[in-house]
């Protein structure tokens, strides 16, 4: 009883900063941009005037990518954070501190990060709620759901603690794997229906990620790996090799730099943000 309590309050409290906020807006963009922040993930949900950033990357880069993609927006109606790594969660500081944020979410488990995280975002008046798998967050015709973590779950490492997000718009679905390993995604796939248009590959395109199994799955159109300069040889070929065997296009943010995923006149299609205005149609897309 305790636990449905606290899902409908981050549910409301979502919705009510949601809802507000739509009432005001008059945009009617619809993308999801995948910044190029180097060696981390960073990710932005733009909807109807809403902005959820998935994601604050290792550093400052977040905070400049984000202000030149939102212009003179300096209001995120909602951060998430899908873990505690450092490439992931070290960007939050600048973010909390060059904009200002509606909610933060975060896993729904204990990490020392997550103490420091918290506490600073108390002090910027941010509300912080946690998330358990199936949460929800609804905003009109868009769902995003959360598929882990499963509190019950023994997490070996805090990759395997990362939430898994699935994205649906009326157009595409996005699903957003955090730095899940092969062991998380067998059991993912065994849960839920994890078909998506657009995958945001887990842990920047590790080996140990992106099995067979979980890429025939999601088989998605288009693979984004959010990737810089590493030590770790990520993206991987055999990765790369897994993503291309099921016929997706793979775009790399150290190559393309930040990409928006958008619709127009019912197609999806994706926008090089760094490469000027070109634009390709998702559904016509060759691996």
């Amino acid at each position: 009883m305790v636990r449905i309590f606290i899902v409908i309050g981050v549910v409301l409290a979502v919705a009510n900063i949601l809802c507000a906020r739509a009432i005001f807006s008059d945009s009617d963009e619809s993308s999801v941009y995948f910044l190029n922040i180097g060696q981390g993930d960073a990710e932005l949900v733009a909807h109807r005037g809403i902005h959820m950033l998935i994601d604050a990357g290792r550093d400052g880069k977040t905070s400049i990518e984000l202000e030149r993609v939102l212009e003179d927006k300096k209001y995120i109606d909602v951060v998430l954070l899908t873990h505690a790594d450092s490439d992931h969660a070290g960007g939050i500081y600048q973010v909390l501190d060059r904009f200002s944020v509606g909610v933060l979410l975060v896993g729904n488990g204990y990490h020392e990060t997550w103490e420091e995280v918290l506490d600073y975002a108390k002090q910027k008046g941010v509300a912080v709620y946690k998330l358990d798998m199936h949460d929800r967050i609804t905003h009109k015709d868009v769902t995003a759901t959360v598929l882990w973590p499963d509190p019950l779950y023994n997490a070996k490492t805090d990759n395997e603690k990362s939430i898994v997000l699935k994205y649906k718009h009326t157009d595409y679905a996005v699903l957003f794997a955090g730095d899940i390993s092969e062991r998380v995604e067998d059991i993912i796939v065994s849960l839920f229906d994890i078909d998506a248009d657009i995958l945001k590959v887990p842990h920047h395109g590790s080996k140990y990620s992106s099995s067979m199994l979980f890429v025939r799955e999601v088989s998605p159109l288009l693979s984004v790996i959010e990737v810089g300069t590493n030590s770790y040889g990520h993206p991987t070929p055999e990765t790369l090799s897994r993503l291309s065997s099921v016929g997706s296009h793979i775009l790399r943010t150290d190559e393309q730099g930040t990409v928006r995923v958008y619709t127009e006149n019912g197609s999806v299609r994706v926008q090089k943000i760094d490469q000027g205005s070109t634009s390709l149609n998702v559904s016509e897309v060759e691996p």
